[in-house]
Protein backbone atom coordinates (compact mmCIF):
# COMPACT_ATOMS: atom_id res chain seq x y z
CA UNK A 1 0.00 0.00 0.00
CA UNK A 2 1.16 3.74 -0.72
CA UNK A 3 2.17 5.50 2.01
CA UNK A 4 0.04 8.97 2.25
CA UNK A 5 1.56 10.58 5.34
CA UNK A 6 6.09 10.68 4.39
CA UNK A 7 7.95 12.24 7.37
CA UNK A 8 10.80 14.03 6.74
CA UNK A 9 11.92 13.55 10.32
CA UNK A 10 11.98 9.81 10.78
CA UNK A 11 9.55 7.99 13.75
CA UNK A 12 12.82 6.34 14.51
CA UNK A 13 14.27 10.01 15.88
CA UNK A 14 11.22 11.45 17.19
CA UNK A 15 10.36 8.04 19.58
CA UNK A 16 13.41 8.64 21.18
CA UNK A 17 12.10 12.36 22.74
CA UNK A 18 8.92 10.69 23.49
CA UNK A 19 6.98 11.49 26.71
CA UNK A 20 5.61 8.18 27.34
CA UNK A 21 6.63 4.70 28.01
CA UNK A 22 4.76 3.29 24.23
CA UNK A 23 6.80 6.30 22.56
CA UNK A 24 3.42 7.36 20.83
CA UNK A 25 2.91 10.29 22.37
CA UNK A 26 5.22 13.59 22.38
CA UNK A 27 5.56 16.96 24.00
CA UNK A 28 5.50 20.00 21.37
CA UNK A 29 6.00 23.56 21.16
CA UNK A 30 4.74 26.16 18.54
CA UNK A 31 7.20 28.74 17.38
CA UNK A 32 4.61 30.54 15.51
CA UNK A 33 1.72 30.31 18.52
CA UNK A 34 4.48 30.85 21.32
CA UNK A 35 2.64 27.98 22.65
CA UNK A 36 3.58 24.60 24.25
CA UNK A 37 0.80 21.42 23.31
CA UNK A 38 1.65 18.01 25.56
CA UNK A 39 1.00 14.25 24.59
CA UNK A 40 0.11 14.79 20.97
CA UNK A 41 0.22 11.81 18.56
CA UNK A 42 3.81 11.71 17.44
CA UNK A 43 2.77 9.91 14.31
CA UNK A 44 1.16 13.16 12.87
CA UNK A 45 4.26 14.93 13.49
CA UNK A 46 6.69 16.10 10.89
CA UNK A 47 5.16 14.77 8.15
CA UNK A 48 2.91 15.89 4.98
CA UNK A 49 0.76 14.19 2.81
CA UNK A 50 2.92 12.92 -0.03
CA UNK A 51 5.75 15.25 1.24
CA UNK A 52 7.91 13.06 -1.35
CA UNK A 53 5.22 12.77 -3.89
CA UNK A 54 2.53 9.88 -4.86
CA UNK A 55 5.00 7.74 -6.77
CA UNK A 56 6.91 6.45 -3.40
CA UNK A 57 10.41 6.44 -5.24
CA UNK A 58 11.94 9.14 -2.68
CA UNK A 59 9.70 7.62 0.61
CA UNK A 60 11.05 4.20 -0.45
CA UNK A 61 14.35 5.58 -0.77
CA UNK A 62 14.68 7.16 2.14
CA UNK A 63 13.07 3.86 4.17
CA UNK A 64 15.99 1.98 3.23
CA UNK A 65 18.23 4.73 4.85
CA UNK A 66 16.51 4.72 7.59
CA UNK A 67 16.67 0.98 7.76
CA UNK A 68 20.51 0.97 7.08
CA UNK A 69 20.63 3.83 10.29
CA UNK A 70 18.30 2.03 12.80
CA UNK A 71 21.10 -0.63 13.55
CA UNK A 72 23.58 2.34 14.57
CA UNK A 73 21.04 4.57 16.57
CA UNK A 74 20.17 1.17 18.70
CA UNK A 75 23.74 1.67 20.13
CA UNK A 76 24.21 5.86 19.68
CA UNK A 77 21.06 6.08 22.09
CA UNK A 78 22.73 3.78 24.55
CA UNK A 79 25.58 5.76 24.49
CA UNK A 80 27.96 3.00 22.63
CA UNK A 81 30.04 4.42 19.96
CA UNK A 82 31.92 1.00 19.10
CA UNK A 83 29.90 0.96 15.68
CA UNK A 84 31.00 -1.15 12.46
CA UNK A 85 32.16 0.15 9.36
CA UNK A 86 29.03 -0.07 7.99
CA UNK A 87 27.03 0.95 10.81
CA UNK A 88 29.68 4.09 10.79
CA UNK A 89 29.06 4.80 7.44
CA UNK A 90 25.01 4.66 8.01
CA UNK A 91 25.46 7.51 10.12
CA UNK A 92 27.02 9.69 8.33
CA UNK A 93 24.87 9.09 5.23
CA UNK A 94 21.72 9.16 7.07
CA UNK A 95 23.13 12.37 8.64
CA UNK A 96 23.88 14.23 5.12
CA UNK A 97 20.23 12.74 3.83
CA UNK A 98 18.41 14.43 6.61
CA UNK A 99 19.80 17.80 6.13
CA UNK A 100 18.86 18.14 2.97
CA UNK A 101 15.15 16.62 3.01
CA UNK A 102 13.18 19.24 5.56
CA UNK A 103 10.68 21.64 4.54
CA UNK A 104 13.39 24.50 5.30
CA UNK A 105 15.63 22.74 3.38
CA UNK A 106 13.96 23.14 0.52
CA UNK A 107 13.02 26.43 1.52
CA UNK A 108 16.82 27.46 1.69
CA UNK A 109 17.64 25.34 -1.64
CA UNK A 110 15.00 27.81 -3.17
CA UNK A 111 16.14 31.35 -1.52
CA UNK A 112 19.53 30.29 -3.04
CA UNK A 113 18.30 29.41 -6.36
CA UNK A 114 16.68 33.07 -6.21
CA UNK A 115 19.64 35.28 -5.17
CA UNK A 116 21.98 33.32 -7.92
CA UNK A 117 19.61 34.20 -10.71
CA UNK A 118 18.95 37.72 -9.57
CA UNK A 119 22.40 38.54 -9.79
CA UNK A 120 23.00 36.90 -13.28
CA UNK A 121 19.95 39.04 -14.23
CA UNK A 122 21.77 42.02 -12.77
CA UNK A 123 24.95 41.58 -14.80
CA UNK A 124 23.41 40.77 -17.96
CA UNK A 125 24.47 43.58 -20.30
CA UNK A 126 21.59 42.98 -22.95
CA UNK A 127 18.75 42.85 -20.73
CA UNK A 128 16.35 45.61 -20.66
CA UNK A 129 15.50 48.17 -18.35
CA UNK A 130 12.46 47.70 -17.55
CA UNK A 131 13.58 44.24 -16.63
CA UNK A 132 16.34 45.13 -14.22
CA UNK A 133 13.90 47.81 -12.64
CA UNK A 134 11.64 44.14 -11.24
CA UNK A 135 14.57 42.19 -10.77
CA UNK A 136 14.26 41.86 -6.88
CA UNK A 137 10.35 40.62 -7.69
CA UNK A 138 11.88 37.60 -9.11
CA UNK A 139 11.80 34.06 -7.33
CA UNK A 140 12.77 30.70 -8.08
CA UNK A 141 10.19 27.53 -7.03
CA UNK A 142 11.73 24.13 -7.87
CA UNK A 143 9.25 22.31 -9.22
CA UNK A 144 10.49 18.52 -7.94
CA UNK A 145 13.03 19.95 -4.87
CA UNK A 146 13.16 16.54 -3.37
CA UNK A 147 14.43 14.68 -6.42
CA UNK A 148 17.13 17.75 -6.50
CA UNK A 149 18.43 17.35 -2.89
CA UNK A 150 18.10 13.88 -2.90
CA UNK A 151 21.00 14.33 -5.80
CA UNK A 152 22.72 17.01 -4.35
CA UNK A 153 22.48 14.70 -1.20
CA UNK A 154 24.48 11.63 -3.59
CA UNK A 155 26.83 14.37 -4.66
CA UNK A 156 27.73 15.46 -1.30
CA UNK A 157 27.61 12.20 1.09
CA UNK A 158 31.23 11.20 0.38
CA UNK A 159 32.78 14.87 1.87
CA UNK A 160 31.79 13.73 5.87
CA UNK A 161 34.07 10.71 5.08
CA UNK A 162 36.53 12.39 7.10
CA UNK A 163 35.24 13.61 9.78
CA UNK A 164 35.35 12.72 13.76
CA UNK A 165 32.53 10.86 15.07
CA UNK A 166 31.30 11.35 18.59
CA UNK A 167 28.54 11.91 20.81
CA UNK A 168 27.73 14.32 23.16
CA UNK A 169 26.64 13.67 26.66
CA UNK A 170 24.07 15.40 28.55
CA UNK A 171 23.81 14.31 31.60
CA UNK A 172 20.82 16.42 32.36
CA UNK A 173 18.81 14.64 29.49
CA UNK A 174 17.77 18.12 28.24
CA UNK A 175 18.61 18.25 24.40
CA UNK A 176 15.78 18.87 22.52
CA UNK A 177 14.81 18.11 18.62
CA UNK A 178 13.45 20.30 16.09
CA UNK A 179 11.82 19.94 12.23
CA UNK A 180 15.26 20.22 11.12
CA UNK A 181 17.26 18.14 13.62
CA UNK A 182 20.27 18.19 11.64
CA UNK A 183 22.22 21.58 11.61
CA UNK A 184 25.67 22.67 10.45
CA UNK A 185 28.02 24.96 12.88
CA UNK A 186 31.71 26.73 11.46
CA UNK A 187 33.22 27.97 14.93
CA UNK A 188 36.68 28.28 12.89
CA UNK A 189 35.56 30.14 9.74
CA UNK A 190 33.28 32.42 11.69
CA UNK A 191 36.22 33.65 14.16
CA UNK A 192 38.15 33.91 11.08
CA UNK A 193 35.31 36.40 9.78
CA UNK A 194 34.87 34.39 6.97
CA UNK A 195 32.61 36.28 4.29
CA UNK A 196 31.34 32.87 2.35
CA UNK A 197 28.36 30.57 3.53
CA UNK A 198 29.03 28.45 6.56
CA UNK A 199 27.05 25.77 6.05
CA UNK A 200 29.17 23.56 3.95
CA UNK A 201 29.77 20.54 5.04
CA UNK A 202 33.01 19.78 3.34
CA UNK A 203 34.53 23.19 4.40
CA UNK A 204 37.34 23.07 6.94
CA UNK A 205 36.29 23.90 10.44
CA UNK A 206 33.04 22.37 9.67
CA UNK A 207 30.71 20.44 12.26
CA UNK A 208 27.47 18.54 11.80
CA UNK A 209 25.21 17.85 14.76
CA UNK A 210 22.00 16.22 15.15
CA UNK A 211 20.18 15.38 18.51
CA UNK A 212 19.42 11.47 18.86
CA UNK A 213 17.89 11.91 22.63
CA UNK A 214 17.81 13.90 25.29
CA UNK A 215 20.84 12.88 26.15
CA UNK A 216 22.78 12.64 23.34
CA UNK A 217 23.63 14.27 20.54
CA UNK A 218 25.64 13.05 17.40
CA UNK A 219 28.74 15.54 16.14
CA UNK A 220 30.91 15.25 13.28
CA UNK A 221 33.67 17.50 13.72
CA UNK A 222 36.93 18.56 11.57
CA UNK A 223 39.59 16.78 14.38
CA UNK A 224 42.58 18.83 12.24
CA UNK A 225 40.58 22.12 13.70
CA UNK A 226 38.98 20.68 16.86
CA UNK A 227 40.64 19.07 20.29
CA UNK A 228 37.82 17.64 21.57
CA UNK A 229 38.44 16.23 25.17
CA UNK A 230 36.42 13.25 26.13
CA UNK A 231 35.30 11.44 29.18
CA UNK A 232 34.57 7.95 28.64
CA UNK A 233 34.95 8.32 25.05
CA UNK A 234 31.78 10.84 24.96
CA UNK A 235 32.32 14.83 24.87
CA UNK A 236 30.74 16.85 27.82
CA UNK A 237 29.21 20.00 26.42
CA UNK A 238 29.15 22.61 29.03
CA UNK A 239 25.51 24.14 29.49
CA UNK A 240 26.33 27.38 27.64
CA UNK A 241 27.02 24.94 24.67
CA UNK A 242 24.02 22.64 25.43
CA UNK A 243 21.44 25.82 25.41
CA UNK A 244 22.92 27.15 21.94
CA UNK A 245 22.89 23.48 20.49
CA UNK A 246 19.02 23.43 21.46
CA UNK A 247 18.50 27.34 20.31
CA UNK A 248 19.90 26.04 16.78
CA UNK A 249 16.79 23.58 16.85
CA UNK A 250 14.48 26.29 17.75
Amino acid sequence: MPVIKQHYVPRELLRNFSCDAEKKRINMFYLTDNKEIENVDLYNQACEKYYYGEDQRLETAYSILEGNFASALRKLINGHTDLTNEEDAAVRVFMVFQLNRTPEAVKRTNSFMSETMKEILRSATTLEKSIKEHIDDFYVTLTQPHDYLFGISLDIAYTVSDLKMSLLENPDETFIIGKSPVFVLNPFLYELKYDGGLMGIGSKGAVILMPISPRYTVILYDSLVYNCKKTNGKIIPSNTDIQKINYCQF
